[in-house]
């Protein structure tokens, strides 16, 4: 990160590269409060953002790369004033207006098209308390094509909320019940044959802070979430009908996911993924039916790859980034783990060299070739043995010469004894 002040040392803006190649600048104002935000990203799009005295949004434009932009609009206490969206040739395509009650209650959004006609309008209407009684939408002919309303118990509590269709049927209904004490007991939605499609219970800690939700499904599938005794998320499962577990998910105290497992119906691992604290994927492995691992992904903190291994009956295949996702390296490996070619690149992603490997058939190492870029040989290794053991490792120039010798000389036990190495100038 990078910053400039003004002549009297005042911060004046700070401007940062993200890994993936994104830019973000942020100016302040005399008092160091934030005045705007720019982001640039790679794929050329562009979000600027500029702020009120207090630190409210007072907009937010974004620029596509097609040309089209959208504008959201604030008024100074937060609240949405209207959103445009422009096409390339900067003509407005959509505008939507908010209109809000002297209480701050929304009372209505209206869309307009380009020929500044009605397409949707949203009317809200509240009970003397404040709390929503309803909601119609219509279409662009001012006929309503769906109410939303909602019912209260008589200390306040949300009853039930009814959609209707423009034939005045229901088509959802969602039911809320309380414990004595106020606290949600369960929360059921019905579709419009009556049927229930969801339903969810609640259980609490002692203090009253929620400890676990759970939804169970029409399809006899069960949804789990488990908080600690400070209301935060500290874990998750999904149940097949049969009971079996489809998906567990673990989270970071701060709420960010540490990990996610799916399985397979037998409970063998599926799909495991693990996360940095900051929330960024640390790994992630795909496992076959039989257990073996088909795919082993890694990642850098900031997110971008750093490693990729596919497994294969025959052997697998292992290719390496730099924290900027520019491709190091690719290994292909036996299926016995030994590896059968290495191609290192250089930061333009050009090939420096690679490495091809041979093999006696009793499975020890024969040779190593070392190869140019244009695919002229740079180096060759020959390895021998005796009595299964390592003998020798000799190195070969371009001109067939020995550049490099390693001798191995073993005990009557067969435990190594001495290495020696020598050089073509020896």
């Amino acid at each position: 990160m990078s910053e400039k002040n003004d002549k009297d040392g005042n911060k004046k803006s700070e401007i940062t590269h993200t890994p993936d190649g994104s830019k973000e600048e942020v100016f302040f104002d005399k008092d160091g409060n934030k005045k705007s935000e720019i982001t640039h990203t790679p794929d050329g799009s562009k979000e600027e953002v500029l702020y009120y005295e207090d630190g409210n949004p007072k907009s937010i434009t974004t620029y596509n790369p097609d040309g089209r932009i959208t504008e959201q609009e604030y008024y100074k206490d937060g609240f949405p004033e209207y959103l445009t969206t422009y096409n390339s040739d900067g003509l407005i395509t959509e505008l939507v207006l908010y209109a809000y009650y002297e209480n701050g209650n929304q009372k209505s959004q209206t869309t307009y098209n380009s020929e500044n006609l009605i397409t949707e309008r949203i009317l809200y209407e509240y009970y003397e308390n404040g709390n929503p009684k309803s909601s119609t939408t219509y279409n662009s002919e001012g006929s309503p094509v769906e109410q939303v309303f909602y019912e209260y118990y008589k200390d306040g509590n949300p009853k039930s909320t009814t959609t209707y269709n423009p034939d005045g049927l229901i088509t959802e209904r969602v039911l809320y019940e309380y414990h004595k004490n106020g606290i949600p007991k369960s929360t059921t939605t019905y579709d419009a044959d009556a049927s229930p499609v969801e339903r969810i219970l609640f259980e609490y800690y002692e203090n009253g802070i929620t400890k676990s939700t759970t939804i169970y499904n029409p399809d006899g599938s069960k949804e789990e979430v488990f908080f600690d005794e400070n209301g935060n998320e500290k874990s998750g499962i999904t149940y097949n009908p049969d009971g079996s577990i489809i998906g567990h998910i673990l989270y970071y105290e701060n709420g960010n996911e540490k990990s996610f497992t799916s399985y397979y119906s037998d409970g063998s691992i599926k799909v495991q993924k693990l996360y940095y604290e900051n929330g960024n994927e640390k790994s992630e492995t795909t496992y076959n039916p039989d257990g073996s691992p088909a795919k082993l992904n890694l990642f850098y903190e900031h997110g971008n790859k750093k490693s990729e291994l596919t497994y294969t009956p025959d052997g697998s295949k292992e290719v390496f980034f730099d924290e900027y996702e520019e491709l190091r390296s690719k290994t292909t490996y036996n299926s016995d783990g030994s590896p059968v070619e290495r191609i290192l690149y250089d930061y333009d992603s050009s090939i420096v060299k690679w490495d091809l490997y041979k093999y006696y058939e009793h499975g020890n190492k024969k040779s190593k070739t070392t190869y140019n870029p244009d695919g002229s040989p740079m180096e060759r290794v020959l390895y021998a043995y005796e009595n299964g053991h390592l003998k020798s490792k000799t190195t070969y120039n371009t001109d067939n010469l020995i550049t490099r010798q390693v001798s191995y000389e073993y005990s009557k036990d067969g435990n190594q004894k001495s290495i020696t190495t020598y050089h073509s100038d020896d």
